[in-house]
């Protein structure tokens, strides 16, 4: 998620290639987490703080927000954590 929010702004065609391609990854992981009920363990994840983390989830959910079906998805995936958008 990082890559591809450094990428956001890229007018390099190479690099809007890799940006497509990670957001793609990105909407398939929310996806297949939500299908199968799980959450995005935040405070699970070794290397960096709950608030950095979702600060990358922040910027993506202002990019997709109006993607209806995504962010039903996104927030099945975050639970009480939705709130914090």
């Amino acid at each position: 998620m990082k890559r591809w929010l450094m990428a956001l702004e890229s007018t390099r065609p190479a690099t809007i290639f890799k940006r497509n391609s990670d957001a793609g990854d990105i909407h398939h992981m929310i996806y297949w987490l939500a299908a199968h009920g799980l959450k995005i363990g935040f405070e699970d994840y070794v290397g960096k703080t709950k608030a950095e983390l979702f600060s990358l989830v922040r910027a993506f959910h202002k990019v997709f927000v109006d993607d209806e079906k995504l962010m039903v998805a996104l927030k099945a995936t975050l639970g009480d954590d939705w709130e914090l958008l």
